[in-house]
């Protein structure tokens, strides 16, 4: 939790403060409206700290910045609290317990980036996988080139205005200042692959 606290006639109430910029995603401000993942957390807090209510504080950076605050009650998520116990229960017995990893799930990208690497260590990888990255890959490039020519017809609609209206909404094109600033040297990761050379046909 970011924050706990005793409120008169509520008791034991506890704070999550988020930033976004996704204002979308987000409910009327006062009311449980938050996004399904923020509920989760806030529904699980208040089981581990036997919570009665929690606020959950949102600055959202849309065009400016907006502060909204949401408040969500525990008691009406029976259902809900007890589903994620039971789904919590089951994977830190039949997997954290049993060091023991879930099929047919992955870890993130940014997971991956932190494991260790063991200099100089080369290992077996499936075949598939490889074809199946490489075929993605290829599919990206393709896809690329057609957004990046549909965006051309976009803007070329637009002629001089910064902002055009169809019956799916509004277009803009607004100008932005960013702020420069220094990248200091750092060490990254980056996958490739190289294919093997196959028999020369001369």
């Amino acid at each position: 939790m970011d924050f706990m606290f005793i409120a008169p006639e509520i008791g034991r109430c506890g704070l999550e403060a988020k930033t976004t910029s996704l204002g979308s995603y987000w409910g009327s401000e006062g009311t449980d409206e938050v996004p399904e993942h923020v509920l989760v957390q806030c529904l699980w807090q208040a089981e581990v700290a036997d919570l009665n209510r929690v606020y959950v504080a949102v600055l959202i950076a849309d065009r400016g910045f907006h502060f909204k605050m949401y408040e969500i009650d525990p008691a009406d998520y029976k259902e809900e609290r007890e589903d994620i116990i039971n789904v919590i229960s089951y994977f830190w017995n039949n997997h954290v317990m049993e060091e023991k990893e879930p099929e047919d799930t992955l870890p993130t990208i940014e997971t991956l980036k932190k494991v260790v690497r063991t200099p100089n260590k080369s290992t077996q990888v499936e075949d598939d996988v490889v074809k199946e990255w490489l075929d993605a890959k290829e599919k990206v490039t393709e896809a690329q080139k057609i957004e990046r020519n549909t965006r051309e017809k976009m803007l070329n609609q637009l002629k001089d205005a910064e902002e055009g209206q169809c019956s799916l909404g509004t277009l803009s094109y607004f100008e932005y200042e960013r702020k420069g600033y220094e990248v200091s040297p750092t060490k990254y990761r980056q996958i490739k692959f190289r294919q093997k050379k196959g028999p020369s046909h001369e």
